[in-house]
């Protein structure tokens, strides 16, 4: 579009130039011997010629001679259809613009946004999340292979969040590059509905991998229908894996024993003033035990501690090949401990309520309501 808009205003400046020079000589031709004539030079010819092509019309320099006149009138004829013709371009270039966004067709230009490829009813409540909560200010991109109509729909619904879209195969690298996948600070890949329970899975396996060679460092967060294929995206380095209806199916069966289960999670979800994050541990509380850090957190900030995350830090060559013998062991150790978790679940990795004596590392992050 840019090199077309380009190549239109090339051409029309051409004609100009080449009107006002051809104009000016003919000007300057017919008026430079006149004995009135306000025109002494080439150079006054040319003044006269850029003014009058303009339609600006100064006046300091009018034709006096009937040949001048008659160069003069088609000069602003030239000139008037000249800029009509300018404007009709310059317009065209912002309306095809507008409707190649309105059609999901445009680049979306953004950096550090989310990316939710597929739309399903769990898109459409994840948004509804995203808009109660008051301090969101992501930019959103929904990409799909859905109409125009479906998008607007959501839109229209969304109105507080900064949402576009881009329409077409998200399998696509093409299409994933229009929706800035490079520069996405996380992508939510939802399941499509429209296919059979096991395509589903197959297309949204799919969809990971394409995403995962565009940008293979994004945080990802993968719905399946099906828990069978979780190994899969586990090899894919895929943390992140919720499956459908699988979370509901634990929280019905925890019902019937405290009789209130689903109605304490959701309002712990729900509850966005007293939500749930995860927190660096304090500096101060690297050794402590989990009562120290329960109490710190309950007393100086207000936040109740109830679990905590072990992240595993990655050592660099410079660690290993230091002057401390003890480094090679510890990389020995965290290698090995990585090999064993690559096919563990990441739930391994987090410890709700541990002992009051459990004791704190340097990699650890605290979850606190």
């Amino acid at each position: 579009m840019k090199n077309t808009f380009g190549n239109r205003i090339l051409k029309l400046l051409s004609i100009i130039i080449v009107l006002i020079l051809v104009s000016s000589t003919l000007l300057y031709l017919f008026e430079h011997n006149h004995p009135d004539t306000l025109i002494h030079t080439f150079a006054d010819a040319i003044w006269w010629g850029i003014v009058t092509v303009t339609t600006i019309g100064y006046g300091d320099i009018v034709p006096i001679t009937s040949g001048g006149r008659v160069i003069g009138t088609i000069l602003i004829i030239f000139g008037f259809c000249s800029l009509t013709i300018f404007t009709a371009i310059l317009a065209s270039v912002f309306v095809e613009d507008k409707l190649k966004g309105a059609k999901g067709l445009k680049k979306v230009k953004l950096n550090g946004h989310f990316v939710i490829c597929g739309i399903n009813s769990s898109t459409e409540y994840m948004l509804k999340a995203f808009q109660e909560k008051k301090s969101f200010n992501k930019s959103i991109v929904l990409v799909g292979n859905h109409s125009v109509e479906i998008f607007e729909s959501i839109q229209s619904k969304f109105t507080k969040l900064n949402l576009q879209f881009v329409r077409g195969d998200q399998t696509q690298v093409e299409i994933l590059n229009r929706a800035s996948i490079s520069s996405a600070e996380r992508v939510f890949i939802m399941s499509d509905e429209q296919n059979s329970r096991e395509m589903a899975d197959d297309y949204t396996i799919v969809v990971v991998n394409t995403v995962k060679y565009v940008n293979p460092d994004v945080k990802l967060t993968v719905q399946l229908l099906n828990a069978s294929k979780k190994h899969l995206l586990r090899r894919s380095g895929v943390d992140e894996i919720l499956v459908y209806d699988e979370l509901s199916g634990y929280i019905l069966a925890n019902n019937p024993e405290s009789d209130c289960a689903v109605s304490i999670i959701e309002k712990l979800l729900k509850e966005y003033d007293h939500s749930m994050e995860l927190i660096d541990v304090p500096d101060k509380l690297v050794g402590q035990t989990f009562g120290d850090l329960h109490t710190h957190f309950w007393e100086e900030m207000n936040r109740i501690a109830i679990g905590l995350i072990d992240y595993q830090q990655d050592l660099k060559l410079n660690d290993i090949f230091s002057d401390d013998s003890s480094a090679i062991d510890e990389y020995i150790k965290a290698t090995l401990a990585k090999a064993k978790s690559v096919n563990a679940d990441k739930n391994e990795l987090i410890t709700i309520h541990p002992e009051k004596d459990f004791r704190i590392k340097s990699n650890h992050k605290v979850l606190v309501l």
